[in-house]
């Protein structure tokens, strides 16, 4: 963590291991404070046996957990280490302190696996 003024900045891996070819949520963060996400970055972490990238959305809000990233190909990411980000550039609300942040894997890639990692970097307020 650091600081750009008086405000305290989160970065870092928060979940690793998501099975990618499975659909589904996972939690993926619980901020301790009002917390504002500015980027979201996807890495493969592995996979083997691939042939098409997953789909994922991000969100605080029930089943769909789309508010903050809707459905999204994960294009390109086909090898280990691959990254992806998202610049989250539309009117995003504060977070609420011990509201979870869930990924959800709406399509599962198809491969023997896909192992993701999720990197979300923003401002506690």
């Amino acid at each position: 963590m650091s600081y750009i003024g008086n405000k305290l900045v989160f970065t870092g891996s928060i979940k690793s291991g998501i099975d990618g070819t499975a659909t589904g949520s996972t939690l993926i963060f619980t901020p301790t404070g009002n917390f504002t996400p500015q980027i979201i970055t996807f890495e493969l972490q592995s996979t083997t046996g691939f042939i098409s990238v997953a789909s994922a959305s991000i969100g605080t809000n029930g089943s769909n957990y789309n508010n903050l990233l809707p459905i999204s190909a994960l294009t390109g990411i086909q090898v280990a280490n691959n990254l992806l980000s998202f610049s989250l550039t539309s009117l995003i609300s504060s977070i609420t302190a011990g509201t979870g942040i869930f990924v959800n894997i709406t399509t599962g890639a198809i491969s023997t696996t896909y192992v993701l990692k999720v990197t979300i970097t923003g401002i506690y307020n």
